[in-house]
Formats: C-alpha cells, sequence, structure tokens
C-alpha cells in the first residue's frame, strides 16, 4: 500500500493533526491497516489515531482517508464520539469489576 498525504491541518485548539490522504491499494484497506502506516508516518500509537472515513470509488484502486492524529490518549478521548459498540463495551466492563468488587467483599466478610 502506498499512501500520499494530499492535506494536513494543524488544529491546535483540539490538539490534533487533521489528515486527508490517499492510499493505493488492490482491496479496500481496513482501518487497522490505515491506523498502522499513519502511526508509522506520524509517530504516534495506533490508540490515537481516530480513521473518520475511507472512502473508494466503484473499479478504482484509490481511497481517500480522512483521519486525526492526536498527541495523547486523553485528548482523543475528550474529543471523539464513542460508538455504541464502545459504550456497551465499557459498560460490560464496570459491570464486571463490580460483581468482582462484591464477590470479594463477601469473601472476605466469610473469612472474618
Amino acid at each position: 500500500m502506498e499512501l500520499k498525504i494530499i492535506h494536513e491541518k494543524e488544529n491546535s485548539l483540539f490538539k490534533r493533526k487533521e489528515i486527508l490522504a490517499e492510499i493505493n491499494s488492490e482491496t479496500t484497506p481496513n482501518r487497522i491497516e490505515i491506523e498502522k502506516i499513519l502511526s508509522k508516518k506520524f509517530s504516534q500509537p495506533a490508540e490515537n489515531i481516530k480513521i473518520k472515513t475511507i472512502k473508494g470509488n466503484f473499479g478504482s484502486k484509490t481511497f481517500r482517508i480522512k483521519a486525526n492524529v492526536y498527541e495523547m490518549m486523553e485528548d482523543k478521548e475528550q474529543t471523539e464520539i464513542k460508538t455504541k459498540k464502545q459504550r456497551e463495551a465499557e459498560k460490560k466492563m464496570i459491570m464486571e469489576r463490580m460483581k468482582k468488587g462484591k464477590e470479594v467483599n463477601m469473601s472476605e466478610d466469610v473469612v472474618q
């Protein structure tokens, strides 16, 4: 895959770089592949990158990508909207922690 940066804008308000790029590829690139390429290009971890869109025209092997590259993970979490899938995963983790916490408390009560 060949990455070509078309436009790069520094947005100091949100502490990010807004990227418009083109990739030449035989198949539609997935988000993970693009995150890896952009993380190497901008020397940031893949967790600090948010892929907004991947668009390709029918029959064309070029794909346009819009992405935001953040300096820190906290900046990304404060700015980007989480998907329903991400919110549900977080709720599930919280519920599991609460259940484990209750089990630990109950076992401590039994021991005493």
